[in-house]
């Protein structure tokens, strides 16, 4: 009987780790679409290998993976790095907050790394 209540107390602690965990994406910027309609948005396109998902609800819109509010300078310097990625090719890894915080059906971009 122990051993039964360990497991669902296991359980009852990882749903909610699981259910914020951040989508990711590494590959190459295939598409950056800017969307002044509902605030200055930036939806991005990676073509790559996702990994994780956002909360349930928070679902991709293709072919977006991401959505970028430009509201602060840490997220104008995403946007360079972004750009930069996308005219040199190169592979960058792209990771969510894990919710959607703009844009009801699209994860918000947390991090850019190459």
């Amino acid at each position: 009987m122990k051993y039964i209540k360990r497991m669902a107390a296991l359980c009852v602690l990882a749903v909610p780790a699981a259910a914020f965990a951040a989508g990711t994406v590494t590959g190459t910027v295939q598409l950056l679409t800017v969307d002044n309609s509902k605030g200055d948005l930036v939806y991005v396109s990676v073509a790559g290998v996702e990994t994780g998902s956002p909360i349930p609800g928070c679902d991709r819109t293709p072919p977006y993976q991401f959505v970028l509010p430009r509201s602060n300078q840490l997220q104008a310097d995403l946007l360079t790095l972004l750009l930069k990625a996308m005219e040199d090719q190169t592979t960058v890894t792209l990771v969510g907050v894990g919710t959607c915080q703009v844009d009801p059906n699209l994860e918000t971009l947390a991090s850019v790394t190459s």
